[in-house]
């Protein structure tokens, strides 16, 4: 088994942290902004990451070669 995390992995880890960082700046900068809005925002953004970027591998990931006639269901 891999133990290297994924991009979509890594993109949540990232938006997660520029957001604290974001928050953090804007307080510097006499903003206030709740420490449960701070944490509703990193989880909706992780959430919506989760969500929309595919996942390329994992346990629940078919990674079976794709058929040449496959046409995918609308």
């Amino acid at each position: 088994m891999d133990t290297k995390p994924s991009k979509k992995t890594d993109l949540q880890v990232i938006a997660g942290a520029l957001v604290t960082v974001g928050i953090w700046i804007a307080a510097k900068n006499g903003l206030e902004i709740p420490e449960y809005i701070g944490a509703a925002v990193v989880t909706i953004l992780v959430g919506a990451l989760a969500y929309f970027v595919p996942a390329k591998s994992g346990k629940y990931v078919d990674s079976s070669p794709v058929p040449d006639d496959y046409e995918p269901k609308h």
